[in-house]
């Protein structure tokens, strides 16, 4: 399962794409809510955070890809994998590890986008699924309980516009998972 996850990492990171349209602004015009969009585009961003999962450490990483409209607000979807530092159990001469992943869609406003210094508030509404992996002493990986869950991921992100193509943001993010429990997991 490792492998799968770290050959569909690369294959999708392999096709980020980051664009932006070069549009000048006219600030006395009226925007209206059916008028016609000053400005499409879109990115493509991998990620790689350190979180909590199931009160245990784990290795967070992603990507994800949104339609930037009007340089205000973004749609799209994004994609995650977990793996829990591997645990030991010496009593039964185990170790084990959660992986699993989740992905959705992404809603995500953004804040003040006029200044090189914004505020972007993205939004990750999904569902995916975790595993409780033991491997034993003869070097044999297998699943002992599965689960799915639903998720949603609000975030809070200060972007950075480095260059016109290039941002660069630093966010913190607050899980919200409805799923049950695994059955040998702490």
């Amino acid at each position: 399962m490792k492998k799968i996850l770290l050959i569909l990492s690369l294959i999708f990171f392999s096709f980020v794409a980051f664009t932006q349209e070069d549009v000048s602004e006219n600030n006395n015009e009226i925007r209206t809510l059916f008028g016609q969009a000053k400005s499409y585009g879109g990115y493509g961003a991998p990620f790689y955070r350190y979180g909590i999962i199931n009160k245990h450490s784990a290795y967070i990483n992603g990507g994800r890809g949104a339609w930037i409209m009007n340089h205000n607000f973004a749609f799209g979807g994004g994609g995650v994998s977990f793996s829990s530092q591997i645990m030991e159990d010496l009593a039964a001469g185990v170790n084990y590890q959660l992986v699993g992943g989740y992905g959705g869609l992404l809603f995500e406003p953004i804040l003040m986008y006029k200044f090189p210094v914004h505020v972007a508030i993205p939004v990750l509404v999904g569902a995916g699924g975790y595993s409780y992996t033991v491997k034993n002493h003869l070097s044999e990986d297998y699943i002992e309980d599965t689960k799915p869950f639903f998720v949603v991921e609000p975030g809070l992100e200060l972007e950075l516009n480095v260059v016109k193509f290039f941002r660069l943001n630093f966010g913190a993010y607050y899980r919200y998972t409805y799923a049950n429990r695994l059955q040998y997991a702490n």
